[in-house]
């Protein structure tokens, strides 16, 4: 296992030199000055790389000093003429960048001195193949000062002054590594992890620190803005930029869609929140799971009786402003001056209290040309017509991230250039500059810009032929994928999908069958971006699941969009077959946690299919509705089994003479009631219970001699016994208890209950009607 380091020393070894009568080299004095001050400071040691083998080729760069760089958590970068002349020190730069994002210290992970001047850097007119690494540099808080002692050597480090900026600098580094190392004893759920192409953002990470720290009883910064335009990855930058001071934890809730009612949005944001105890250390028990309410009371309590650790929650992707009314957020959110609260909405800005609102508007060009350099590398030769070409896309782009994004991947796979691509977007048409301009100014942030879509999809189209043409299978996949849930697209589904539409693409070859090089082929690009959890644990490592990725929703709509109803259909039908049968399969074979990632997407895949009002739907919710409530996602199980009983009453209404519709109805509200009565809620259970005793009254009517409905009646009768037992109303309980026994010995007597449990069941309530006096002590069973 290759050794970690703190600090990464980056510079020119032309620089490395000593004056006459010094003991070592320049480089080597800072290094000894850091490392002493260090142990000074802290009591203990700081790991340093320093390479001083000189002049390295290629392989040998790439052997030493990358290993050196993806192991150390910060780098120093000891600027001057010869550093920005030096082709190896501008690799350890860019390769650096994506460690800094690895190490989730966006703009904070280089810390540069300037030792020797160099005029070209002071005023701008460095050569164009190193504007971007200069431009990066001077973004960061550069230490000019060493220029001024730097040609004095070693006996600079002797001056009280230089000590000073020296113990400054060992300080800074100090600091750094501390909220490093508090990161990751942060806690944290399924927090996305940051794309290696985040660019800029510096303006809007401050706005966004300093929007939460100056809550007085918890902040709630609100980040909204158009489609496409980058609010989640600030959300998601902030969270691993600023990880170190919040070590009660980050945690990432994604809210996503429309609520029927305020009720029903305020129970599924609580239900997120219980969701997040087991990564918190917080154990809920069975019964504080079976009540919402009261888990989610324990849960914020945890969290309120900790004021010395902050803790941070993004709630992710609000759609419905309803999660933005004062009352929700009241109700639905935990309080404390130690708790920030990051909401991403594309909704409209509400005026209120509580919610300070953030911007996101588009990326500076610089910052736009470093993203799109990120995906498919401007060529370092001179080259001012690319160069310019790529400022200029940005430019006509709007900054709009998701566009450059779109940009970046069909450059990279298809090896294109940036004037060529510059002459398309002229050539079609396409702009965006304009109207970003108009949309942000007039705050409309809503979800349908149709001009943004429209043009997003032309940016999209050539990646998309590219791909119908060369790469089928991808697309197919591409195209199932649009019908997932966005947040959390099932990728074995996708394979399957591909394998059952055509035999061929489950052909095993190099690197995996057809329909897996199709789906990688996905992830590669950036169309799905996997999705990044942690195990369970307070410092367990951040892994991939390889099971499920996120697709851009404003990808979603295009595709969807383009779809014909026929290809629509068919490719829904696809799915809805598979989606019935893992529903099934997880519901049968429940008990290991290898396919527990299928539960999410297939909860999701549930509430989509509200409106159909068929039989097969039924069967679905109830699967799902099972699932659910067996491992505690009561809010949702309510929801999806009030949704079923709907379909039902639909179904019923439609086909009234069809008996079994009716029986399955009552046998739904049965379901309700003993939901509700775990829940807490009295009144409506017992009105459930009601109304499936009325229908099983009702189907006896129609068929007095059919077992099953009088078995059906008595179970209903039973139902209402135990809940009036419950509710300490012994006499009403009697009745009902009476009235079961009696269809029960009667069905008994006819040879109608032939199956042991039934009459292990029978045998229980004769023993019970005894204990309470309904049925004399002495009274056999058997009569």
């Amino acid at each position: 296992m290759p050794q970690e380091y703190d600090l990464f020393i980056s510079y020119a070894h032309k620089d490395d030199y000593g004056n006459p009568g010094d003991d070592v080299s320049r480089i080597l004095a800072i290094k000894a000055a850091i490392e002493r001050e260090y142990y000074e400071m802290t009591g203990q040691e700081v790991r340093i790389f320093l390479d001083q083998t000189g002049i390295l080729t290629g392989s040998q760069w790439r052997e030493s000093l990358l290993t050196g760089l993806k192991s150390s958590k910060m780098m120093l970068a000891v600027l001057s003429e010869n550093y920005f002349a030096s082709t190896y020190c501008k690799r350890e730069w860019e390769h650096y960048i994506d460690t800094e994002l690895d190490m989730a210290l966006p703009g904070e992970g280089i810390t540069p001195i300037y030792v020797l001047p160099f005029i070209e850097f002071d005023n701008d007119t460095i050569d164009v193949r190193l504007k971007r690494w200069v431009r990066d540099l001077k973004r960061r808080q550069i230490d000019v000062d060493w220029q001024k002692w730097w040609p004095e050597g070693q006996a600079a480090l002797e001056r009280d002054d230089v000590k000073k900026r020296l113990r400054d600098l060992t300080s800074n580094v100090n600091h750094r590594l501390s909220l490093y190392e508090a990161r990751n004893t942060s806690p944290t759920n399924q927090m996305p992890q940051l794309t290696r192409h985040f660019k800029g953002r510096r303006k809007e990470l401050h706005e966004l620190r300093q929007s939460l720290v100056k809550g007085q009883i918890g902040a709630i910064a609100a980040v909204n803005g158009i489609a496409g335009i980058g609010k989640t990855e600030l959300a998601l930058a902030y969270a691993w930029g600023y990880g170190g001071h919040y070590p009660g934890g980050r945690f990432y809730l994604n809210m996503p869609g429309k609520f029927d009612n305020a009720s029903q949005a305020l129970e599924k944001l609580q239900q997120q929140f219980v969701d997040i105890a087991a990564w918190k250390g917080i154990e809920l028990n069975d019964a504080e799971r079976q009540q919402p309410s009261v888990a989610f009371a324990k849960v914020c309590r945890a969290f309120t009786l900790h004021p010395d650790e902050p803790a941070m929650f993004i709630v992710d992707n609000i759609d419905d402003a309803v999660l933005l009314q004062p009352d929700i957020l009241q109700q639905g959110l935990p309080r404390g001056a130690h708790i920030d609260i990051l909401l991403t909405t594309r909704c409209a800005k509400l005026q209120q209290d509580r919610l300070d609102w953030v911007s996101v508007d588009a990326l500076e060009t610089e910052d736009g040309v470093d993203l799109l350099d990120s995906y498919a590398p401007i060529p370092e030769v001179p080259q001012d017509a690319e160069w310019k070409a790529a400022y200029r896309i940005v430019e006509r782009l709007g900054g709009h991230a998701l566009a450059l994004n779109i940009v970046g991947v069909y450059l990279r796979w298809k090896e294109d250039s940036y004037v060529r691509f510059e002459q398309y977007l002229i050539a079609e048409g396409i702009e965006l500059v304009s109207q970003i301009g108009t949309e942000l100014q007039a705050g409309n942030v809503g979800i349908g810009s149709e001009y943004q879509e429209k043009v997003l999809a032309q940016l999209l189209e050539p990646t998309l032929q590219h791909w119908r043409e060369t790469e089928p299978a991808a697309f197919r996949a591409l195209q199932y994928a649009a019908l997932c849930p966005p947040d959390l697209v099932p990728l074995p589904w996708l394979t399957e999908l591909l394998i059952e539409e055509q035999l061929e693409w489950g052909r095993d070859q190099r690197g995996g069958t057809m329909a897996i090089q199709a789906v990688n082929l996905l992830v590669a690009s950036r169309m799905l971006a996997p999705v990044r959890k942690q195990q369970a644990g307070l410092t367990a490592e951040t892994i991939d699941d390889s099971n499920l990725a996120r697709m851009h929703r404003v990808y979603q709509d295009i595709l969807l969009k383009e779809l014909t109803e026929a290809t629509w259909q068919e490719l829904q039908n696809r799915l809805n077959q598979l989606v019935d049968r893992r529903a099934e399969w997880l519901r049968e074979h429940w008990g290991g946690s290898e396919f527990a990632w299928e539960i999410w997407p297939l909860r999701e895949l549930a509430f989509s299919r509200f409106d159909e009002r068929d039989y097969r739907t039924v069967i679905l919710l109830d699967h799902i509705a099972n699932i659910l409530q067996h491992v505690g996602q009561l809010a949702d199980c309510k929801r999806i089994c009030i949704q079923n009983n709907e379909i039902l009453q639909a179904l019923g209404n439609v086909s009234p003479e069809n008996a079994d519709y009716r029986r399955d109805l009552s046998v739904s509200y049965e379901r309700l009631g003993d939901l509700f009565r775990s829940l807490g809620e009295g009144s409506q259970a017992r009105d459930y219970y009601q109304n499936a005793l009325e229908i099983a009254e009702s189907l006896v009517k129609l068929a007095p001699e059919n077992a099953d409905y009088r078995r059906d009646l008595a179970v209903s009768h039973d139902q209402l016994f135990q809940f009036f037992a419950e509710q300490e109303e012994i006499q009403t309980a009697s009745q009902h208890l009476g009235q079961s026994l009696q269809i029960l010995i009667t069905l008994y007597q006819r040879g109608a209950l032939p199956n042991p449990e039934d009459q292990t069941f029978l045998n229980a309530r004769i023993e019970l009607a005894q204990k309470i006096g309904l049925i004399p002590p002495d009274e056999e069973a058997s009569s």
